[in-house]
């Protein structure tokens, strides 16, 4: 879920896809619901917190789904060379499903080419001056091409700023710190009872957050964590 909580193997969405599909157990809620009170507003706290959260990250994949379609409706072109006159030879790449740094490679590799085509060791013995006059062309053409690249991605970031794509990803990123926050309060809860730590226990076992965001690398080790703090203690 949070930064701090999320595994390397456990994608944000893995973890919200699960929490979406598995809702707390009723039986679970009627125990809390008899639980001491800070154990059981502890409970309820975490359970807001996620139902934040999860409402902004779905604000945030609607803004995302909706640039996506409108990016496969209009794709965001880049040429590979550009001659003087704007004209765009060898093909283009499209932004967004190939990367701005595979794209610029492939403005490199293809211009390398076409240098290797037409100013070769052969061409500058034949024609002298006709390879040098090919290398500044060449070299523009490359120059070209990479503003378009960085034209391309300075208009891909200015409409994801109109669409509103930044700010819903700081509404995600505070919500998911005040999840882990929550997470966090409830797992250093003392149980003043054993039923109380049956609750606990309870209501961790049916989180995924729990579960999925600390337990999936180590869960030896982070369920003997969980186990101790969930302990009666004197």
């Amino acid at each position: 879920m949070t930064k701090a909580g999320m595994t390397n193997s456990t994608t944000r969405r893995k973890v919200l896809a699960g929490i979406a599909a598995l809702p707390v157990m009723a039986e679970t809620a009627a125990l809390a619901r008899n639980a001491a009170p800070g154990l059981a507003e502890l409970i309820e706290s975490h359970r807001i917190a996620y139902r934040r959260l999860d409402d902004a990250v779905g604000k945030r994949n609607e803004i995302e789904d909706a640039l996506r379609e409108e990016r496969r409706r209009h794709p965001v072109l880049v040429p590979l060379a550009v001659l003087p006159n704007g004209e765009c030879y060898s093909g283009f790449y499209e932004l967004g499903p190939i990367s701005p740094e595979e794209i610029r490679r492939g403005i490199e590799q293809t211009h390398d080419q076409l240098r290797r085509v037409h100013c070769s060791k052969w061409s500058r013995a034949m024609f002298p001056e006709f390879p040098d006059a090919m290398e500044a062309a060449l070299q523009a053409s490359q120059e070209r091409a990479i503003r378009a690249l960085a034209e391309a991605e300075a208009a891909v970031a200015a409409r994801e700023q109109e669409a509103g794509l930044a700010d819903a990803q700081g509404v995600v990123d505070a919500m998911e710190e005040a999840e882990f926050d929550a997470r966090l309060r409830l797992v250093m809860h003392v149980p003043a009872s054993t039923e109380e730590a049956q609750v606990k226990a309870d209501y961790i076992e049916t989180s995924p957050p729990f579960r999925d965001g600390w337990c999936e690398d180590c869960p030896d080790f982070v369920r003997a964590v969980i186990d101790r703090l969930g302990s009666i203690q004197s």
